[in-house]
């Protein structure tokens, strides 16, 4: 999510929100592939505050997403998307989605170089059709207490960019924290589920609007 300033310039979209991510055992399915169903809410915050404004903003979506290849985390998915609050939108969105990164746990070893690579490519279809697309790199260092919890401090920058002017691009870039829950195994099965809460403060520039240039800035809690 985020919150605080943007100076001569609109507010971005905020990326705040839950997602629960269900992936099922289908026996269809190669070893590697998974197949799972997504529900999402996202929202905003006001300037200058971390209050929740779900009247206004808040945004559903639901749907289902297919990993294809077992070698690669790569996604692709569909969703839905309906409104939660009165200024939310109802569209379909198709995405792309793709990153890298070292191993989730590493039994056994009290912490490791962090990194991490996000990339993802979506198009919203319907009455405000648009496209949009976006990268993230992370660098930091993972503790691993218990070989259950990863705590990660690290520093993050993104890009995101959209291919109307009505909705803001910007780049940025800030220090973050990622504490990792894994859960749901037994003394045959390794982990089944996680939990992860990210945090992470950004600032950046706005571009690619109009009115704006690259003295407008952004300030963001996520």
């Amino acid at each position: 999510g985020q919150t605080g300033t943007v100076e001569n310039a609109a507010i971005a979209r905020s990326a705040s929100g839950l997602e629960l991510l269900w992936n099922p055992y289908f026996t269809f399915l190669k070893q590697g592939q998974e197949l799972g169903f997504v529900v999402r809410t996202m929202w905003s915050t006001p300037p200058d505050s971390t209050r929740i404004n779900l009247k206004h903003e808040a945004q559903g979506a639901a749907g289902i997403r297919f990993k294809p290849f077992a070698a690669h985390n790569m996604n692709v998915g569909v969703e839905r998307l309906f409104k939660l609050g009165d200024r939310a939108e109802e569209s379909w969105l198709f995405r792309l989605m793709g990153s890298w990164g070292p191993r989730d746990v590493q039994p056994l070893v009290p912490s490791w170089l962090y990194w991490f690579a996000y990339a993802e490519a979506d198009a919203f279809v319907g009455h405000d059709t648009r496209n949009t697309g976006y990268l993230e790199g992370r660098l930091g260092w993972t503790w691993n207490v218990g070989n259950r919890l990863l705590i990660t401090p690290h520093i993050v920058a993104d890009v995101r960019v959209w291919d109307e002017r009505r909705d803001p691009s910007y780049i940025e870039a800030g220090p973050g924290l990622s504490l990792r829950w894994f859960f749901n195994d037994n003394q045959y099965e390794t982990w089944k589920s996680d939990i992860e809460i990210l945090l992470q403060y950004k600032a950046g520039t706005l571009f690619h609007q109009d009115g704006s240039s690259r003295r407008d800035t952004l300030h963001a809690l996520f």
